[in-house]
């Protein structure tokens, strides 16, 4: 038996504990977490907002360690590697989502920090096929929000990849990360922001981004729209906004209720789409895409990044909560 101290959370309460980890099979890894990322979806769960959240747990799925030990059937990374892990633990590869590439929606499916403990502790147990070698070119810090706002960020942006203009409404970590994708792939991309927060509109103006209130109807409209601002009320402008024939993604795990529509927003063969959790595909293409882009232009994920010691968890929490720390924010794991 492994022992592992870490952050469990209840709804509404946080405190440490230890994890008793049982020893690790053929076909998994063990890996030594050095960071982890915090994530809208932790804060959703400590709010009891997630319905098959296993408590009490230890959330966080943007994971980056390396692997201490590995069982006789890993053969796709080495002792001492540096490894990513992510929101999708395990599923089952027999369900009909599973055959048909879609098991981001396998009903036996695990989730990282959510159905098993997951990132804010200091060890952690991963299946052979369920994590990504991270490049070089990528520090730990910039890695950790990749992991999550990255990757589901990338499942919401591949199903309007190919229009040349796409609208962001919610620009934190998903969608400034998102962002700069796009923009390296010579799209245009209109950022729709709050109207009181400056700052937002500053670093999405900076990026190369268009900026635009996100409750306003603009004229210019554009094919592709990406909502990641759990707010409903973000629909009814996405919609209005978007041209005939495109669509628009809802890209959280948890939305506030959308108010009713007027069906003229959606006619014209405007789709309104959800996206659920990733596959292990939509981490490899990420991962493939960015690493590309670095490649050919030289150029990386600029993150809006905070970085803390562990041991702030509680109170990083309430201050990530209300809008006070930049868009990424990453622990360092050494529990004190």
């Amino acid at each position: 038996m492994i022992k592992s101290e870490g952050y469990f959370v209840e709804v509404g309460k946080i405190y440490k504990g230890i994890n008793e980890i049982e020893n690790v099979g053929n076909d998994e890894v063990l890996v030594k977490i050095e960071v982890c990322g915090l994530c809208r979806t932790d804060l959703h769960i400590l709010d009891g907002e997630i319905p098959f959240t296993k408590y009490p747990i230890i959330p966080g799925h943007q994971i980056i360690g390396r692997v201490l030990q590995k069982g006789e059937n890993v053969e796709n990374i080495d002792v001492g590697n540096r490894v990513g892990i992510y929101w999708l633990y395990s599923s089952c590869q027999n369900c009909e989502y599973c055959r048909r590439g879609k098991e981001n929606l396998c009903d036996k499916a695990e989730f990282t920090g959510c159905t098993v403990h997951g990132g804010f502790q200091e060890l952690i147990v991963a299946k052979k096929d369920y994590f990504v070698k991270i490049p070089d070119f990528y520090d730990n810090y910039e890695a950790a929000p990749l992991m999550c706002a990255g990757i589901i960020g990338y499942r919401a942006f591949y199903f309007v990849k190919d229009f040349d203009s796409i609208g962001i409404y919610g620009f934190g970590s998903a969608g400034h990360i998102i962002a700069q994708v796009a923009l390296s792939l010579g799209k245009e991309v209109l950022a729709f922001i709050k109207r009181e927060d400056k700052d937002t509109a500053n670093l999405a103006y900076n990026l190369g981004c268009k900026v635009y209130y996100s409750d306003e109807v603009i004229e210019e409209k554009h094919w592709g729209s990406i909502i990641f601002a759990p707010v409903g009320e973000l629909v009814k402008f996405a919609l209005q906004n978007t041209k005939k024939g495109g669509i628009v993604v809802c890209g959280g795990i948890h939305m506030s209720d959308i108010p009713p529509l007027k069906y003229e927003w959606l006619w014209n063969e405007r789709i309104l789409m959800s996206v659920a959790n990733v596959t292990r595909k939509d981490a490899i293409d990420f991962w493939d895409l960015i690493s590309q882009i670095y490649r050919d232009k030289k150029n990386k994920i600029k993150l809006d990044l905070d970085i803390f010691k562990i041991d702030e968890f509680e109170k990083v929490i309430e201050k990530y909560r209300k809008g006070q720390t930049k868009k990424s924010v990453v622990f360092e794991m050494k529990i004190v």
